[in-house]
């Protein structure tokens, strides 16, 4: 539920309640309509996140197993909305939003981290029989993918300095 928090506090106001952020949305939110389908995709498996444990603990296991199968086509389509939408952003002008890193040195912190997502999640998926690994692993996989909503935070965005949302992630 902390995850799911910092990443829907990160993507508030310029996708989960953009339509009340309109002028903060107009300057910080990505002019691309990719981001919509990237915003759905990782909104799901963040979704995911929270649902499957839910199943797990109400014992409802072959409902988490038959939404795992679901859960392994979004982590894929997680990894290739995601490197599409590092790419997109890399190639603007300005490079990423609000990143005041150019943007071919940048491109590496989002490809690392959908790599690292790839591999905890691939191992969460081979591990699936080790409840324990299992779950352990999707979490660090998902952890992989939280500096971009932490970056997006009201006060770490204000304070422009990258390594603060890379100390807020680490904290997870």
């Amino acid at each position: 539920l902390a995850i799911f928090a910092a990443v829907y506090l990160g993507f508030a106001r310029t996708f989960f309640l953009r339509p009340w952020f309109t002028e903060y949305a107009a300057t910080r939110a990505p002019p691309e309509p990719f981001f919509y389908l990237h915003g759905a995709v990782f909104a799901a498996w963040f979704v995911l996140l929270v649902v499957q444990p839910a199943l797990v603990g109400a014992g409802r296991t072959d409902l988490h197993r038959a939404l795992g199968r679901i859960g392994a086509a979004v982590a894929a389509a997680v990894v290739v909305t995601g490197v599409a939408g590092a790419l997109i952003a890399a190639r603007r002008p300005g490079g990423f939003m609000g990143i005041p890193v150019p943007p071919a040195e940048f491109l590496l912190v989002p490809l690392t981290d959908l790599t690292l997502f790839a591999v905890f999640v691939s191992l969460a998926i081979v591990r699936r029989g080790d409840a324990q690994s299992h779950k352990r692993l999707m979490i660090v996989g998902s952890l992989c993918l939280l500096d971009a909503a932490i970056a997006r935070w009201p006060i770490v965005v204000d304070l422009g300095n990258p390594l603060v949302f890379f100390a807020l992630t680490d904290l997870f």
